[in-house]
């Protein structure tokens, strides 16, 4: 039998209603009613993971003009949104894949599609802003035909030079980078679309970020003797 010294012990409730998940010991005696969601249920707070904003997948189709570009959808638009409530290293993958296109482009004529990868990153109260913290270019000309699901993904990237020089070298130095630190992430893209020659129609390019800190333990999967409704709740207690 339930404890009635258990701080998630239903009163009324048989042994096998554990605080409304229909959990049964076999004796057949039902579940208790409907209760409202509390802090002591946090398994009743919302049906959505705590990460369901760190990975996403969309689609941008691009129009060319003048040697930029033109969104059919706006640019900058966010991908991913991470509020962790609390410091950590994190990793990321982001993947382009080329949807639609031009079935081929014209004799001379040049195709250059970049992607630019913005990062905004805070903890407490400070920001930091990462123009371009990666960006992913696709080129094809000459009658080639449209490279239809050629992907780029990374999951690192290269840092700037540390010291500024105008003109700067060539090649600058660079380093690699495979995580950073943050408490909050958004991460948006910007697609701009350069064709010589003719003009041609929309590209359509698929856009994926996901994240993932290095380390998720949260001290709420410690509760021993608990319910796993509690020690994996969906909104993971102090924290998302």
């Amino acid at each position: 039998m339930q404890r009635r010294e258990d701080p998630y012990f239903i009163p009324g409730a048989d042994d096998d209603d554990v605080n409304g998940v229909g959990g049964s010991d076999g004796d057949g005696s039902g579940a208790v009613q409907w209760t409202r969601p509390t802090a002591d249920r946090p398994w009743l707070r919302s049906s959505l993971p705590p990460w369901h904003l760190w990975g996403n997948t969309q689609q941008q189709s691009i129009l060319p003009l003048g040697g930029g570009a033109v969104p059919l959808i706006a640019t900058g638009n966010q991908l991913c949104k991470i509020s962790y409530k609390r410091p950590d290293l994190w990793n990321w993958i982001f993947l382009a894949k080329l949807v639609s296109g031009p079935d081929t482009t014209g004799i001379g004529q040049h195709v250059t599609l970049t992607v630019h990868w913005d990062l905004t990153i805070g903890i407490g109260r400070a920001a930091i802003v990462i123009p371009d913290f990666d960006v992913f270019s696709f080129n094809w000309n000459d009658g080639a035909a449209f490279p239809v699901n050629q992907q780029i993904w990374s999951m690192q990237t290269l840092t700037p030079q540390k010291a500024f020089v105008a003109p700067p070298p060539v090649p600058p130095p660079t380093a690699i980078a495979t995580n950073f630190p943050a408490q909050d992430i958004q991460l948006s893209t910007r697609c701009f679309l350069a064709i010589s020659g003719l003009a041609a129609s929309p590209v359509t390019v698929e856009l994926s970020g996901q994240f993932s800190p290095s380390t998720h333990v949260r001290p709420d999967w410690y509760q021993d003797e608990r319910v796993p409704e509690v020690q994996f709740a969906g909104q993971e207690t102090a924290g998302t």
